[in-house]
């Protein structure tokens, strides 16, 4: 997988703590990284999410917060997750962060041991 803007890697130099990339070479292997714990909770507040573009990045973070922070029952948070993917599913390209809140969508529901009243999935996508 290509590294872009804003993926976390672990630093074996430093104990393996993380940074992210700033910046990479396109002719080279050389990337730019920042160690700053700032810049790693602006794209990885909610786990180290590797794969998506920085906006998304942002984007998710700021959906998850906003779940969490919700005065809302768990099963109310799950349903109102699910409903953000199923749009973010219908938009082009927003396919790849919709699968990134269906696996949090998945966390949640163990979490809480609870699950929507109707989760509709892709009977193509299910291994039988």
């Amino acid at each position: 997988m290509k590294t872009v803007k804003s993926d976390v890697v672990f630093l074996n130099s430093k104990g393996g703590l993380p940074a992210i990339v700033e910046k990479t070479e396109e002719n080279s292997a050389k990337i730019k990284l920042n160690s700053e714990k700032e810049q790693i909770k602006k794209y990885h507040r909610h786990g180290f999410i590797n794969g998506l573009t920085a906006e998304d990045k942002i984007t998710f973070n700021s959906i998850l917060d906003d779940i969490k922070s919700s005065e809302k029952t768990p099963l109310n948070k799950i349903d109102e997750l699910k409903d953000i993917i199923n749009e973010f599913q219908k938009t082009k390209g927003k396919q790849k962060l919709a699968n990134y809140l269906q696996a949090e969508l998945f966390h949640l529901m163990r979490k809480y041991r609870t699950h929507p009243a109707q989760y509709t999935i892709n009977e193509k996508s299910i291994d039988v």
